[in-house]
């Protein structure tokens, strides 16, 4: 009779201890998926007299953010590829008189790197942020929040 009643108490304190290793790594999902989801990307824009350039780091694969950049150029009926070097993955955009250079990167820390220099073309207001739009686009496709910054 003590042995069924010792053995009763064992199993409860092997649940209770599960239970409390289980809650644990929950928690540690929870608050993880939190500080994942609060890291914002920081795209910077650049600015002079013959264009401007926007530039970000993301946590994708370069591959990711060049097949985004794909599909981005593909949706938009009013962007025409000039040129696109896979290897390199660079292309050569452009939107009526308004040309873009877009390169992506593997950056030294293990982040892509994406940069879009747009020349400064027409003076057309839907043409004025070329290479913003492009990177927010990409940034979006990708579902990656980020904020800008003008330098």
């Amino acid at each position: 009779m003590i042995d069924k009643k010792n053995d009763r108490i064992s199993r409860g304190r092997i649940h209770s201890r599960i239970a409390m290793v289980i809650l644990l790594l929950l928690t540690v999902i929870v608050l993880h998926g939190c500080i994942t989801s609060a890291i914002i990307a920081t795209i910077a824009v650049i600015r002079n007299d013959s264009g401007h350039t926007a530039t970000v780091e993301v946590d994708r694969t370069p591959a990711e953010v060049y097949s985004a950049m794909l599909r981005i150029v593909d949706r938009t009926p009013d962007i025409t590829i000039k040129k696109r070097d896979d290897d390199k993955r660079r292309l050569k955009v452009s939107r009526g008189k308004n040309n873009a250079d877009a390169k992506v990167k593997l950056h030294d820390d293990g982040r892509t790197l994406l940069t879009v220099t747009a020349d400064a073309g027409e003076k057309d207001k839907k043409d004025e942020d070329l290479a913003l739009e492009i990177v927010e686009k990409i940034c979006d496709e990708l579902g990656v929040k980020y904020k800008i910054v003008e330098k």
